[in-house]
C-alpha cells in the first residue's frame, strides 16, 4: 500500500534561482524503511523539508494514502502523520522521557498513565527506553528514541528522520521594519509587503502575544506568505532562517540558537513585545503525583536574592547579553 507518493516535485531557491529538485517522483510503501543517499547539496534536506512543511514545492504533487494533499507547514505535515526529527534534540534535559512527551498536552495529566502509554509504544516498536529516566542521563541514541516515541504518540504512521544541514537565508528585511515604533507597526509593514512570516501557531504564550499584536488584522489562512508552523520557538526560528522569513521570538531562545541562524533582531523594544515569565504552583487537586512541598521550596528560592542575582546575569558570559530582566514589584 502506498503511504507517500511524490509526483514531479520541483524546487528552486528564490534568492539565486538554483534548481535543487527537478521533476522528482517516488513512492514509499507502508511498512518499509527508506534511505535517501546523496552528496551534500543534492537536495536531500530540501526534500525532507517539503514533506515536513518547512519548504513549499514550486511544482508537483504529494499524495498521502492515495489522496492529494497540500503541506504548507509542519502542522499540516503532522496532521497527515508525517513527523520530522531534527539534528538538534527538542528535549528538556531536566525532565523525564514521559514529562517531555506529554509537554503541551491539555487537561488533567496522569503521569502514570502517560508512562504506561509510552511503554506500550516502546514494546510495539522494540524501543528500549525508561519512561522515568531523566534526559540528561540518556545516551544520544536514547534521546533519539524519545523523539521518535513522541512523534508516534500522535502520528503512528510516518516518521521522517533527517539531519538538517540546509542552506540558510540572510535576513534582508524586505518589509523595512527596522526602526518601527512597535511590533504592531512592523507587522503592518510585513503584511503590506506580503513578506514571509513564520507564526508558531501552537497556542503558546508567544503565539497568543503575536495574535494580540495582529489584532483584527490576523492574516487569512490562504495568505501564502503567512506560515502557521504549529511548532516550538526553536523550530520556528530554524524555519525563518531557512525561508528568509520574519518571526516573533523571545530573546532567550534567539540568542541560544543564534550560532545556527542567519537572522538578526530587527526590532526589540515596544510595549506590545513584553513577554513576562511567571512561576505558578500546580493545584494538587487537579494533577496527580506532584511534590507540593518541593514546589513551594522552589518558588521561595527562585524569588529570593540568590536566584534573582543569577537570573539577572544569566547569559552575559555565554551570549554577551543577559537573557532576562527582573520585574520589580
Amino acid at each position: 500500500m502506498k503511504m507517500i507518493e511524490v509526483k514531479n516535485l520541483s524546487f528552486k531557491y528564490n534568492k539565486n534561482g538554483k534548481i535543487v529538485l527537478d521533476n522528482l517522483s517516488f513512492t514509499i510503501e507502508k511498512g518499509t524503511v527508506n534511505v535517501l543517499i546523496g552528496l551534500n547539496g543534492s537536495g536531500k534536506t530540501t526534500l525532507m523539508n517539503m514533506l515536513s512543511g518547512i519548504y513549499f514545492p514550486d511544482e508537483g504533487d504529494i499524495f498521502i494514502n492515495d489522496k492529494k494533499v497540500v503541506i504548507r507547514s509542519p502542522k499540516d505535515a503532522f496532521d497527515h502523520g508525517i513527523g520530522m526529527i531534527h539534528q538538534h534534540f527538542k528535549l528538556v534535559d531536566v525532565l523525564t522521557a514521559t514529562e517531555n512527551i506529554i509537554l503541551g498536552l491539555e487537561g488533567k495529566l496522569d503521569l502514570k498513565a502517560a508512562a504506561q502509554k509510552i511503554r506500550q509504544i516502546c514494546d510495539a516498536y522494540g524501543f528500549d527506553i525508561d519512561p522515568d529516566q531523566k534526559i540528561y542521563d540518556m545516551s544520544v541514541s536514547q534521546k533519539q528514541t524519545v523523539e521518535i516515541a513522541n512523534l508516534l504518540r500522535d502520528t503512528g504512521d510516518i516518521t521522517a528522520l533527517r539531519e538538517i544541514k540546509g542552506i540558510c537565508y540572510l535576513a534582508d528585511n524586505p518589509a523595512g521594519i527596522k526602526g518601527s515604533a512597535n511590533a504592531a507597526e512592523a507587522f503592518g509593514k510585513i503584511a503590506d509587503a506580503k513578506a514571509n512570516f513564520i507564526s508558531r501557531g501552537d497556542e503558546s504564550g508567544t503565539h497568543k502575544a503575536e495574535l494580540k499584536i495582529w489584532g483584527d488584522d490576523v492574516p487569512e489562512a490562504d495568505d501564502k506568505w503567512y506560515i502557521n508552523a504549529g511548532q516550538g520557538m526553536g523550530a520556528c526560528l530554524t524555519m525563518a532562517s531557512e525561508k528568509g522569513a520574519y518571526c516573533l521570538t523571545d530573546k532567550a531562545t534567539f540568542l541560544s540558537n543564534k550560532a545556527d541562524l542567519d537572522l538578526e533582531i530587527l526590532l526589540a523594544e515596544g510595549d506590545d513585545m513584553k513577554n513576562t515569565y511567571s512561576l505558578i504552583e500546580c493545584n494538587p487537586e487537579k494533577l496527580d503525583g506532584i511534590n507540593t512541598e518541593g514546589a513551594k521550596a522552589l518558588i521561595e528560592w527562585l524569588t529570593g536574592d540568590e536566584a534573582s542575582a543569577l537570573i539577572a546575569k544569566y547569559g552575559e558570559e555565554e551570549y554577551g547579553s543577559a537573557l532576562f530582566y527582573l520585574i520589580e514589584e
